[in-house]
């Protein structure tokens, strides 16, 4: 594109939306809007949406996109259906579109949904340009603006930021580049979302949010919260910008588009934050595998009472080509005991640079304290039996995770039965303590153990086998190709 042409979609959406303002304007002027405020309710909580339980999801209503075209026929009783679906599926705010010409939005369905859903957080998703498109999101039930630092400049938007504050709103101020964030951070934003679209050209990059959060993080000094808008339609993508530092996540089209969306915003907060732990790992090629597809660590069992035990020469082995492949910190490496004596976990630790042990026998509490003695970095994953299990068994600090699995009274794992997932869901871990489910988990069922049990993490290991030890490569593709939807 020339720069003439790629100046046209912001511009020519600012001109319409300048045109319409100004004709409401002559209806009624602002010194009358103003006179309504007494009338409007009292907004809600806007910031603190957005400190809650990561990752938080705005989602959008709106019924045309400029780069897409129409994705729904603009529908007012289906603006109060999505917004409720919305909300049921865990939706922590709803952003509505209110320009007319470009996406198809309108004040009235902010209205409506406001009606419909008194307590739902709502950002009033504009081109905005003056204070009275900011009065009149008040009096129809926004709770806070979208101000955009490319359309207004440094100066408008510090001049909205005060108005929307002195009305009680909140302000997501969005930018696209180095620039525009520094002028959000100079500002003392407290909520700035980074737009993956060029909103001159409408392209869509998740680069965007990856090249501007180191910058944000290093120069912020007042300590924002920031929301990644535009293009993300996986769990992949929102675990991914996660861990560099975003809290929310505003998400419109690919919402628009599913036939469910109330169980999509579920399945992206859930899958999102859910690891992926594969054990019984005994080749160098399956564990590489793994680590490039996302696995959170990789399980060696050292029972040699198992169809997958390993040697220690064997996964020191394994872990030294995985160094010359792959940066140190991105492999997680659990040893897996059944009863172990103390010298068994330092002859294995003398040899091998475990990040995590796993006791999955009748391991008591007094053991875990000397094991985490030893070796305090560690992470230690006490394996529970689900009938027996309550809270105060295993209530100690020395143990970072509980996890369940099938166990008999022959097998202490890995028979590829699953456990009772209902009974799992009522489990009560302590809060310093985080749920990992194992237990014959596999493509087919792992989406229903997420939204049943809902634990930190899932271990698998032969739901992902041809055989005893030896995972298959197209049944972890196809694993963390649905677990990254």
């Amino acid at each position: 594109m020339t720069a003439t042409s790629e100046s046209t979609v912001l511009d020519s959406i600012a001109k319409s939306v300048r045109e319409k303002l100004e004709a409401r304007k002559a209806l009624l002027p602002f010194r009358e809007l103003l006179q309504k405020r007494s009338t409007a309710r009292k907004p809600l909580p806007f910031y603190q949406t957005f400190l809650r339980a990561k990752p938080c999801i705005i989602s959008e209503i709106k019924f045309k996109s400029p780069a897409i075209g129409l994705l729904k026929e603009p529908n007012l009783d289906d603006a109060i259906h999505l917004a409720r679906e919305y909300l049921a599926g865990g939706a922590s705010a709803l952003s509505i579109l209110t320009e007319e010409d470009h996406f198809h939005g309108s004040l009235s369905y902010l209205k409506a949904v406001r009606e419909a859903c008194p307590t739902a957080v709502i950002l009033m998703k504009d081109f905005i340009l003056e204070d009275y498109q900011i009065l009149e999101g008040l009096l129809a039930g926004a709770d806070g603006v979208l101000l955009i630092v490319a359309l207004l400049g440094k100066e408008k938007t510090e001049a909205l930021m005060k108005f929307a504050a002195q009305l009680g709103l909140g302000a997501l101020v969005e930018v696209h580049n180095e620039a525009e964030l520094k002028i959000a951070l100079e500002l003392r934003a407290p909520l700035i979302g980074i737009n993956n679209r060029n909103l001159k050209t409408l392209e869509v990059s998740l680069q965007t949010s990856y090249q501007l959060m180191p910058l944000a993080q290093q120069l912020d000094l007042a300590n924002a919260t920031y929301i990644s808008e535009s293009g993300i339609k996986s769990s992949a993508d929102i675990k991914g910008l996660l861990k560099i530092g975003f809290s929310g996540f505003l998400i419109g089209s690919h919402l628009m588009t599913k036939p469910q969306p109330g169980n999509e915003i579920k399945k992206l907060k859930l899958f999102s934050k859910t690891e992926i732990k594969v054990c019984g790992l005994t080749r160098f090629e399956d564990a590489a595998l793994a680590l490039k597809l996302g696995a959170w660590s990789l399980g060696f069992i050292f029972y040699s009472g198992s169809k997958r035990a390993v040697t220690a020469s064997q996964v020191s082995e394994i872990l030294e080509n995985l160094k010359r492949s792959l940066p140190e910190n991105q492999i997680r490496a659990v040893g897996v005991f059944v009863n172990p004596t103390l010298d068994e976990i330092r002859n294995v630790m003398a040899n091998v640079p475990l990040q995590g042990i796993q006791l999955h026998g009748n391991e008591s509490v007094a053991f875990c304290q000397e094991v985490k003695a030893l070796y305090p970095n560690l992470m230690i994953i006490k394996a529970a039996r689900l009938a027996d299990y309550t809270p105060q068994q295993y209530h100690d600090p020395s143990i970072n995770f509980i996890l369940v699995d099938h166990q008999t009274d022959e097998e202490w794992g890995g028979t590829g039965q699953t456990v009772d997932w209902q009974k799992a869901s009522q489990l009560k871990v302590p809060s310093h303590q985080k749920l990992i489910l194992a237990g014959g988990l596999d493509s087919n069922n792992a989406q229903d153990a997420i939204f049943t049990v809902q634990p930190y993490a899932l271990d698998l290991s032969s739901g992902l086998e041809t055989s005893p030890g030896v995972k298959s490569a197209e049944k972890l593709n196809s694993f963390f190709a649905l677990f990254n939807q």
